[in-house]
């Protein structure tokens, strides 16, 4: 589907929602990205298979690819 100014797409919750925006042009494209949800700030990028959490939503949060979970505690005395 290609875009032009002021276009609204909306999407579903979770992976069937899922959508790519790619650049075709030479110019910079700003695409605004909006949720309705607000806690916790979590993304998933399903090519890479990765999450991405915010807790606090501030920038100091983490990605992590799903393959590498721990047990809960692990690593802990």
């Amino acid at each position: 589907m290609e875009l032009g100014p002021g276009d609204v797409v909306c999407s579903s919750p979770g992976p069937e929602g899922a959508r790519e925006v790619t650049n075709g042009t030479e110019s910079t494209v700003r695409v605004p990205i909006l949720s309705t949800r607000h806690s916790p700030p979590v993304a998933v990028y399903p090519d890479g298979g990765e999450i991405g959490v915010w807790p606090g939503g501030d920038h100091a949060g983490i990605v992590v690819r799903r393959g590498s979970a721990v047990d809960c505690g692990d690593g802990e005395a």
